[in-house]
């Protein structure tokens, strides 16, 4: 949950450049999300998708898997 703490504090400014990547065609999944959809570009409104979406991405795809479950 440190992460999410840390998100949480961040100022849309800085999630800008993570919002980025986590929603590029090669890491799409991101902009799939409900909260981002609706609160788009205040992304301190989702701070908990974007930590999710960044602990997939820098993660090993075989384990993520059954997390994405």
């Amino acid at each position: 949950m440190e992460l999410v703490r840390v998100l949480r504090e961040s100022s849309n400014e800085d999630l800008e450049p993570l919002v980025k990547l986590l929603t590029a065609p090669v890491t799409a999944g991101l902009d799939d999300e409900e909260k981002y959809q609706k609160y788009y570009p205040d992304h301190s409104q989702y701070t908990e998708e974007i930590a999710h979406h960044l602990r997939r991405f820098g993660g090993n795809t075989l384990v993520n898997t059954p997390r994405a479950v």
